[in-house]
């Protein structure tokens, strides 16, 4: 069972998001999250242990917030008929919000390595394993909209398509948009390779 949090819980995470977007993981310590929240070092460790076991709930929290967004959207748009043309729409609203969440990026790319051997043994990374097991079933629905009216090209395994899709876009949004002046100054365009990216991934998903 996901641990229930308690308001102490919800405040500690609020001020870590707050730090670990602005300085990073590695360069906040405990004892800046318990002077932002305005409490002892002892009470913020009868609530988590380390940075680390917040850092799983700040992860999970980021990422849910960037897949509801174009789904959230999506729903504005009452036109698209067809799964291929909500698949792709809903992939490029996640792009958009992608490019605007630079800090965001930015942590989820600390994140993936700070934690590159082992995760600890904790109720938190248990957490944030299971979180990842549970895919995302907007991208998975649309996948299975698609192949049922036609649109996209029957696959043995949607649900396997649609989890390898999401990674590989946060995967390059992580590379160019913490690099977006870099970018700029070397090729001369940034945002628009994701989207690019998007669409050449989909072309091959298309009936």
């Amino acid at each position: 069972m996901p641990r229930v949090l308690d308001e102490m819980d919800k405040k500690i995470l609020e001020v870590s998001r707050e730090l670990f977007l602005s300085k990073g993981i590695r360069e906040t310590e405990m004892k800046d999250i318990a002077q932002r929240a305005g409490i002892g070092r002892s009470t913020l460790y009868r609530h988590f242990s380390a940075k680390e076991l917040i850092a799983f709930y700040i992860a999970k929290d980021v990422l849910t917030s960037l897949k509801d967004y174009s789904e959230e959207k999506l729903t504005e748009q009452k036109d698209l008929k067809s799964g291929y043309e909500k698949l792709l729409n809903g992939m490029l609203l996640f792009a958009e919000k992608l490019v605007s969440s630079r800090k965001e990026i930015r942590f989820l790319d600390e994140f993936d390595q700070y934690f590159t051997d082992s995760y600890p043994e904790s109720e938190e990374a248990s957490e944030y394993i299971q979180f990842n097991k549970d895919k995302d079933m907007g991208i998975y629905q649309m996948f299975l909209e698609g192949m049922e009216d036609g649109s996209i090209r029957r696959m043995e395994n949607p649900e396997f398509e649609a989890d390898t899709l999401i990674n590989a876009t946060i995967g390059f949004a992580q590379r160019i948009i913490p690099r977006r002046e870099h970018y700029m100054e070397e090729h001369g365009y940034c945002e628009e390779m994701l989207e690019e990216a998007i669409k050449l991934m989909l072309m091959g998903l298309k009936a």
